[in-house]
């Protein structure tokens, strides 16, 4: 059975082609009955599969930036942040003493983490 295949019963306009197939695969379960459901599961997951696979394909596709792009910007933000901390940290030892550079420290280290796990 294929997404397109023709089934009394089932609405075909107007549906996406998953939405087709879960139609078509469930109006088979009604026709068989109880007693086929995992065989019918396994038979819809098989016919989903591709189209799945092909949407999320797509998808990536039309993303617009690849995955080197995305570490190249976020190694471009830490090496951002590590530069604005190295003056940071002078002027927090200089006026704070230690208590002042580990503040400091600390603190950068959270916007690098947070940077580096989350898209802006």
């Amino acid at each position: 059975m294929s997404a397109l295949d023709p089934r009394p019963g089932v609405p075909h306009s107007g549906l996406s082609e998953v939405e087709r197939e879960v139609a078509i695969h469930l109006e088979t379960l009604r026709d068989l009955g109880p007693d086929y459901t995992d065989s019918m599961a396994r038979a819809l997951v098989e016919q989903l599969n591709p189209l799945i696979d092909a949407k999320v394909r797509q998808a990536v596709a039309g993303r617009g930036g690849s995955q080197s792009s995305v570490i190249k910007e976020k190694r471009t933000m830490v090496a951002a942040i590590l530069g604005i901390s190295i003056p940071l940290l002078a002027i927090a030892g200089g006026t704070a003493g230690g208590v002042g550079v580990a503040f400091v420290a600390v603190a950068m280290f959270i916007i690098v983490v947070v940077a580096m796990t989350h898209n802006f």
